[in-house]
């Protein structure tokens, strides 16, 4: 919650919201998890999706994202974790009600190796805990950071990739125009 009137008072709403990145709190041994680069989307009813990342404290790798759920005033949360590793995602609701989402996405693969990483289009199911990829855009190694917006029918993803330079030296900014059905 933050006061309007100066947007620099804000007030804890739900203290302790995600122990140790996991939804009931529990610590492994192996590692301790953060929440990093949420994403929120607000619906008209206030209702509040977060996407995000979550990542290895001990690592500093990426490990599955996670999908969070609350109605206000935001002291209750359901998440849900991802079976997939994303990255920088941001979110937006169409017209329609579907959730689609501009992030990285990972498979087992080394780093420098096509396809291991990529900038994606996905569709949000957040209710049922799971993303799916609509369709996969130009990039490769150093990618993501993407910024998604929707105007009469058609998603612009901004994004920045290192496919066409060196790995992790040289990286453009993208922008791709994608009309769903």
């Amino acid at each position: 919650d933050w006061n309007a009137k100066s947007g620099i008072s804000f007030e804890v709403v739900c203290p302790n919201l995600l122990p140790n990145g996991y939804p009931d709190g529990r610590t492994p041994v192996e590692a301790r998890i953060r929440l990093v680069e949420p994403c929120l989307h607000f619906t008209e009813d206030g209702t509040c999706y977060v996407l995000t990342r979550r990542q290895s404290e001990i690592e500093g790798m990426a490990t599955t994202g996670m999908i969070g759920i609350s109605k206000p005033p935001y002291q209750n949360w359901k998440w849900t974790i991802l079976k997939e590793k994303i990255a920088m995602p941001d979110m937006i609701c169409l017209p329609d009600g579907r959730f689609v989402a501009g992030t990285r996405l990972y498979r087992d693969l080394p780093k420098n190796v096509p396809g291991g990483r990529r900038t994606a289009l996905v569709q949000v199911y957040p209710e049922e805990g799971r993303v799916e990829e609509i369709i996969t855009l130009p990039s490769g190694n150093h990618t993501g950071s993407t910024g998604v917006v929707y105007k009469d029918g058609i998603i612009w993803v901004a994004y920045h990739s290192s496919h066409e330079g060196k790995l992790y030296t040289s990286t453009s900014i993208y922008l791709a125009k994608v009309r769903l059905n």
